[in-house]
């Protein structure tokens, strides 16, 4: 099974041409902001049951090509005047010994933009988070999959009470400190254990999103949940933000704005709700350990490498970037529908995973079809480089 793909696989299944590339002479897109997601390292402490994570691209840049490619961000990000963060990321970024080099290597950026870290949790200990506090850390992701026989089954032995402790520590420093949960069959039921366990530990912030079936997880067939049961799980989600909101001496926010969570919020009647749509490839990009550029880590298309490759080079050149940014494509399944072009489709690389197709509508919309003809009546792209699982 070879999971990463290329553009030139798109293409040849008719998923993107040249045709999606804008007008030769038209001005350069400006991003209103950009977040790079830099996985400096395949290597991991944990072997997760839903990992989307494989073998491939998994040799290690030196850090002095870090530091090129930070500084190829760096010009790129002046020289379009916007906002912009990294996030580090693994595999496991604490197990690359060089981490806080890299770290120390992004402050004297800290003026234009920041860092995060998004970890399994496992290695933060109060030396590792106090080191993070003078780096001008500005928060760390951790994930939580449920209570502890839940989360453990998924993560491993022990990993509850590591990453426990782990956001205790990062609290007592006033890092802020957000808790990732990710739903699959294991833990449908699972997400008000992980939700009491972060508040009580001090976490910020829990929110959550889907498992996707991809690398490891793809022959995970157990991992993927229907329709129903992600509209079942949004509900128990919004009953505890609802809770929590109204709790006194409750820090903890429940965070719902990712791909279709907004459709429970207008339901319940709240204020100024915004549909979430994919930033892949246009306010966001992923970097591999050994350099190759993804428009998102769970939608695995290699569109160039670097530092050998120009980042400009590369961001203007790609007509899957160029197709990803444009509003105007609406995804098969949505024309109609009044969110088409805000949602535009929804979990893109859900689509992706089960159909090799990302701009095709999310299957667990919970909105009805507007369109006379319906996506499961078109048939998916043909020749896919790895097989596909089904929808549920």
């Amino acid at each position: 099974m070879r999971p990463f793909e290329s553009e030139a696989d798109l293409a040849a299944r008719g998923v993107i041409g040249a045709h999606d590339l804008p007008p030769e002479g038209s001005a350069p897109f400006v991003p209103k902001r950009i977040t790079l997601q830099w996985h400096i390292t395949g290597r991991c402490n944990l072997s997760c049951r839903h990992c989307y994570d494989t073998r491939e691209h998994q040799d290690e840049l030196p850090l002095a090509d870090l530091r090129t490619i930070l500084d190829a961000f760096t010009a790129r990000v002046a020289a379009w005047n916007v906002p912009a963060h990294i996030n580090i990321t693994g595999g496991e970024p604490l197990c690359r010994e060089d981490l806080f080099d890299l770290l120390a290597s992004i402050g004297p950026s800290t003026e234009r933009f920041g860092f995060g870290i998004l970890t399994n949790g496992t290695r933060i200990g109060p030396d590792e988070a106090r080191r993070l506090k003078r780096l001008g850390c500005r928060f760390v992701q951790v994930s939580l999959e449920g209570g502890e026989a839940a989360n453990d089954a998924i993560r491993g032995a022990n990993s509850y009470r590591d990453i426990r402790r782990a956001v205790r520590a990062l609290r007592r420093q006033r890092i802020y400190t957000m808790v990732s949960f990710t739903v699959g069959r294991g833990n449908v039921h699972a997400f008000p254990e992980a939700a009491y366990a972060a508040r009580d530990a001090g976490a910020d912030m829990i929110w959550a999103d889907r498992a996707i079936p991809l690398g490891n997880a793809a022959g995970q067939s157990g991992e993927s949940i229907t329709s129903d049961e992600y509209a079942a799980f949004l509900e128990d989600m919004f009953a505890i933000r609802r809770r929590f909101s109204r709790a006194l001496f409750s820090r903890t926010r429940v965070f719902m704005h990712r791909a279709v969570q907004f459709q429970p919020l207008l339901r319940h009647g709240e204020k100024n709700v915004a549909p979430y749509r994919c930033s892949a490839g246009r306010n966001l990009l992923a970097l591999m350990p050994d350099g190759a550029l993804l428009p998102c880590r769970r939608m695995p298309i290699v569109v160039g490498t670097l530092p050998a490759e120009g980042l400009d080079e590369i961001y203007y050149r790609s007509a899957l970037f160029a197709k990803l940014r444009r509003s105007a494509v609406t995804a098969l399944g949505c024309a109609g529908c009044q969110h088409e072009t805000s949602c535009n489709g929804g979990l893109r690389c859900l689509s992706y995973a089960l159909t090799g197709d990302p701009f095709r509508r999310d299957p667990h919309c919970s909105l009805p079809h507007p369109q006379r003809q319906c996506v499961d009546d078109v048939p998916a792209p043909t020749t896919l480089s790895h097989p596909m699982p089904s929808i549920p």
